[in-house]
């Protein structure tokens, strides 16, 4: 039973993350367009750089040494994602901030889906 369980997360999860990363785009993507504004076009671009930028260092300074040695379990899977999220988070302006958290509502989980989205991608490459 708890083998089929977790058969069913483990196909379900990324079903789910893929359907809430398409979600954001959309709704980044609508927002750009329909306010034509350079200011809200810039506050995007940044969060996706200071993803970029977290999760590359991330995996750099703390992921990669913990799968070397094989430790790389799901605790330390969540430490990485509060590493990167605590990261992301230092390079992004607080007007951006403001911003995501006026559009977007959850920051935090905002910020768990581009980081996921952002690991995937850098994986896959």
């Amino acid at each position: 039973m708890y083998e089929a369980l977790l058969l069913v997360l483990i196909t379900a999860v990324p079903v789910l993350v893929g359907f809430i990363v398409k979600f954001l785009h959309e709704k980044a993507a609508a927002l750009a367009a329909s306010t034509h504004n350079e200011k809200v076009q810039a506050y995007l671009l940044e969060l996706s750089d200071a993803v970029e930028t977290a999760v590359t260092a991330t995996s750099q300074a703390y992921v990669d040494s913990l799968k070397a040695s094989g430790s790389f379990d799901e605790d330390a899977r969540k430490e990485a994602l509060g590493k990167a999220k605590d990261a992301a988070l230092s390079v992004l302006t607080s007007a951006c901030k403001d911003f995501l958290e006026e559009a977007y509502e959850d920051l935090d989980a905002l910020l768990e889906v581009k980081i996921e989205e952002e690991v995937k991608f850098q994986t896959d490459i």
